[in-house]
């Protein structure tokens, strides 16, 4: 977020921010019972850089992308995605019990 604040820049943290998740996400596939706690929190910071990198920017881009008169419902369809994402792809990576 600071950088994105002090350079006006965003397009770097929007296409590195997929291959930084991609790496954690990867990373945490491949986690067993062998694996210590260090390897699991490494595993989990790598994929929340990735994550936080890619969140605030796509909400960023969306508001540059609509006039001001529409801001307030580009946030809001923005996070209503997210929301959805999340209630959706959770249950979906759970399967039936």
């Amino acid at each position: 977020g600071q950088l994105v604040s002090r350079t006006g820049r965003y397009r770097w943290n929007a296409v590195l921010g997929p291959v930084v998740l991609t790496i954690g996400m990867l990373l945490l596939w491949r986690m067993g019972t062998g694996t210590t706690n260090a390897e699991a929190a490494r595993n989990m910071v790598i994929a929340g850089i990735g994550i936080g990198s890619m969140m605030q920017v796509f909400v960023l881009s969306v508001q540059n992308a609509v006039t001001r008169s529409l801001l307030a419902s580009a946030t809001a369809l923005t996070q209503f995605g997210r929301q959805m994402g999340a209630r959706i792809g959770v249950p979906g990576l759970v399967g039936p019990s």
